[in-house]
């Protein structure tokens, strides 16, 4: 209101009398202050050599200087009219320092701190799969990972010839065209040099002219045929390739050691570089996005049952403590649209997750797609308190309404087609 106040003497005159600022408001700036200090303070712990995963920063000279310039605002913004504190006031005042510098302390960034003590073990949140079938192949799993194999399978990761990348599942030949526009965007409206890898099935999904141009046109590119990779003994070999699984298999064989695994019709709105040194990475090896839905609900909507818990086998109570271990999780299941991972630290997470992928005709019957088979995975090979996600919900869906839809139907059945020219549903993720 100040700042639109017309430019008058007397206008001047009215707004230069405030009255005495509430209590509530001074503990509110108070609180803005501190959320300051912590961003300034989130511009170093992380990277700090004395960084702890048990959300404390070890920082004593920062917390220091915060403290004391925390301690100095506050002072500045009390009222000049108030009246004398007594007893019960010094105590709430107290308590407010208290809690205050118990902030201070903690670790600032939300989403990738996770408790590794007083959380359930690993033997807690297991237990057997319900599935016969699964049952036993998770054995030879087991078996692979406590062999020679899986450190053979350790050292060709570690040989692989980039570090990271982007890699895009294009999937069926329609993806072609947003993967482009994808990797368009990436090269010339961002500057990302990061190299991509597009995993295809065969020469009827992407054929070599497209491959070969697409290469020139955007390097460094490369393709993955996933009907050439070599099948691990060690797993289901009835596996049914439909919509999700030649992503997680994508997944388990890119040139990569650490991937950005991204949908085709994902779009980046910035380079995605920064985010292969961000904390969740650095410390964890692995970064998720939160979905729109709430598990809450999951066993009255689309989105899951509770039935796949004891199929994976899974204890669902203590499996929902240890991953609300961190301070940034929301309450929501995965949205798998993008995904960051450290290959070679987390190859015990990849055998897992091919596992509970190539039963996808049983396991998706019971949740949507690949969402929270990432979780899962992570809880199979005991490390469900390093799985991350980023703290903050997607910022905004879109849809196209019910109406549009069905117009646009009656036009494409018009035109001989028995499905909608599009559909645009999406969400805003940071």
């Amino acid at each position: 209101p100040t700042a639109n106040a017309p430019n008058t003497p007397q206008a001047s005159a009215k707004h230069s009398q405030k009255p005495p600022v509430p209590y509530i408001t001074t503990l509110h700036k108070t609180l803005l202050l501190v959320r300051a200090a912590a961003k300034h303070l989130s511009d170093r712990c992380p990277t700090s050599s004395n960084f702890s995963r048990r959300h404390e920063c070890r920082r004593p000279q920062d917390k220091a200087v915060l403290s004391a310039s925390t301690t100095a605002a506050a002072q500045h913004t009390r009222p000049h009219h108030r009246r004398t504190p007594n007893s019960s006031d010094r105590r709430s005042a107290s308590a407010v320092q208290q809690h205050l510098q118990s902030l201070l302390r903690k670790c600032p960034l939300p989403g990738y701190c996770i408790r590794d003590a007083g959380l359930p073990t690993k033997g807690e949140y297991l237990r057997e799969p319900g599935d016969v079938n699964m049952k036993q192949q998770k054995r030879k799993v087991d078996e692979f990972i406590a062999g020679p194999g899986f450190k053979a399978r350790v050292k060709q990761l570690e040989s692989l010839p980039d570090d990271r990348g982007i890699l895009v599942s294009a999937g069926k030949p329609h993806h072609v065209g947003t993967t482009i526009i994808m990797v368009h965007t990436l090269r010339h409206v961002h500057n990302c040099t990061l190299p991509v890898e597009i995993a295809y099935r065969g020469d009827a999904e992407v054929d070599p002219v497209t491959r070969q141009t697409l290469s020139e046109a955007f390097p460094p590119l490369y393709w993955l045929d996933l009907e050439q990779q070599k099948y691990p003994e060690h797993h289901n070999k009835d596996v049914k390739f439909d919509r999700y699984e030649p992503k997680i298999y994508a997944l388990y064989h890119t040139r990569f050691r650490k991937v950005l695994l991204l949908d085709a019709d994902n779009l980046p709105l910035k380079d995605p570089s920064h985010l292969f040194t961000s904390p969740h990475m650095t410390s964890h090896g692995v970064m998720m996005w939160n979905d729109l839905w709430s598990p809450v609900h999951s066993s009255t909507t689309f989105i899951g049952h509770d039935t796949v818990y004891p199929l994976v086998g899974i204890n669902k109570q203590p499996y929902w403590v240890t991953l609300s271990g961190g301070s940034g999780y929301t309450s929501r299941v995965a949205e798998s649209g993008e995904l960051l991972l450290d290959r070679v630290r987390h190859a015990d997470v990849l055998e897992y997750l091919w596992w509970i992928t190539s039963y996808s005709s049983i396991v998706y019957r019971h949740i949507l797609g690949d969402k929270d088979t990432f979780a899962y995975a992570f809880a199979a090979a005991g490390k469900l308190h390093e799985y991350t996600a980023v703290a903050v919900p997607p910022g905004a869906a879109f849809r196209l309404k019910q109406q549009q839809q069905q117009q646009q139907q009656q036009q494409q059945q018009g035109a001989g087609g028995g499905d909608p020219l599009w559909r645009f549903m999406g969400m805003l993720q940071y």
